[in-house]
């Protein structure tokens, strides 16, 4: 069962939308494996959201595997995996042609992001010049030149405004711009914002649609589509949530103090939402970096809760992964075809802990 989302002391309550991001098992794998340490402690104070406690050393070494892995998954392990579930990763003439015939929006989402491409996002941003899954894709392509990745933010955020990804993506610009006083400027601002899409899943379900059309199997289209895809946006949300940190010690108390409610919202953004074990193990670690050099019994930023206990809910709610048995790439390949689609299913619909959850009492 989900914990209670927790709101935060002068924000408003989150609202849960279905998103995604992943940047692949074998990511996963490494990470989880980190999180193998004995916990005695237990607690009675109230759950911060379904979430998994993770020290600050593994949340460096989150952030290295997400800044290594982000652009692409490729392993001989992975790969293997995707010709075992009879994926075939289709030529760019191939794709050309299926846009030829298509002529979607999707299959030139799907065919850029396939190829690491920009340009079919340009492509798609002549036809639909306002497209906000099209605008989120290029301000956060690492090979968009900066001026034009903040142009796109702004845009972003014009066509909509109650979308947070788009002002933590126009922060992350702007810190890497080294427009300190305007990115945080920005990030205040998203207290009056309530939706968080970054589009993971409309990019998951296009390109599961391509690769169906394309002749691949059901289970290495949902495969691939699933985990082996971008996921620009988690690593900015790490970046910023860094940014933060080091501001911490570089303002006036009361400013520290909004700092931190900040730092905590995007964590907490990132664990509400019904996503991929990833995502909830960033959001994790950036909610822990919110009470960095607090003491223990000072009020903490989520409501009702000191330092303390709510580093005993982090530490309470990480048996919900330890307890966790996420299939490696191995014992996928034992799993019956029905079974596997289903889980597939299940991750776009309930989220990947939930399904997981499904396919553990299954197994």
């Amino acid at each position: 069962m989900e914990a209670p989302l927790i709101s935060l002391k002068g924000m408003a309550r989150i609202k849960p939308i279905i998103v995604s991001s992943s940047i692949g098992l074998i990511v996963l794998a490494i990470v989880i494996s980190s999180l193998k340490e004995n916990s005695s402690r237990t607690t009675s104070s109230p759950e911060i959201n379904d979430v998994r406690e993770i020290a600050s050393s593994e949340s460096s070494k989150i952030g290295t595997l997400i800044k290594s892995k982000k652009n692409n998954l490729k392993s001989p392990t992975g790969d293997q995996l995707l010709e075992d579930f009879g994926f075939v990763k289709p030529s760019r003439d191939k794709l050309e042609n299926h846009i030829i015939k298509e002529g979607s929006i999707n299959s030139l989402i799907a065919t850029g992001i396939i190829l690491q491409d920009p340009s079919y996002y340009y492509r798609a941003l002549n036809i639909e010049p306002n497209n906000p899954h099209l605008l989120l894709l290029l301000g956060s392509h690492e090979n968009i030149p900066p001026l034009q990745k903040l142009e796109f933010a702004e845009k972003l955020i014009q066509e909509q405004p109650e979308n947070l990804v788009g002002s933590y993506l126009l922060a992350s610009i702007k810190i890497n711009l080294d427009q300190t006083n305007e990115a945080i400027a920005t990030l205040l601002n998203t207290h009056n914002q309530n939706d968080f899409n970054d589009f993971l899943m409309d990019s998951s379900l296009a390109i599961n649609e391509t690769l169906l059309l394309l002749g691949n199997s059901e289970i290495g289209s949902a495969l691939y589509s699933t985990f082996f895809i971008q996921s620009p946006m988690t690593y900015r949300y790490n970046e910023i949530s860094n940014f933060l940190v080091n501001e911490f010690n570089e303002t006036q108390p009361i400013e520290t103090s909004e700092l931190r409610k900040i730092t905590a919202e995007l964590g907490t953004n990132m664990v509400s939402q019904k996503n991929f074990l990833i995502n909830d193990l960033v959001g994790l670690a950036i909610q822990k970096k919110s009470m960095a050099g607090m003491e223990q019994n000072s009020p903490s930023p989520f409501i009702g809760l000191s330092v303390d206990e709510a580093h005993e809910n982090l530490i309470k709610q990480k048996n919900q992964i330890k307890n966790l048995v996420v299939p490696d790439l191995k014992q996928m390949n034992e799993i019956d075809h029905d079974t596997l689609v289903e889980w597939f299913r299940k991750i776009k619909e309930v989220g990947e802990y939930q399904a997981t959850v499904w396919l553990n009492n299954e197994s």
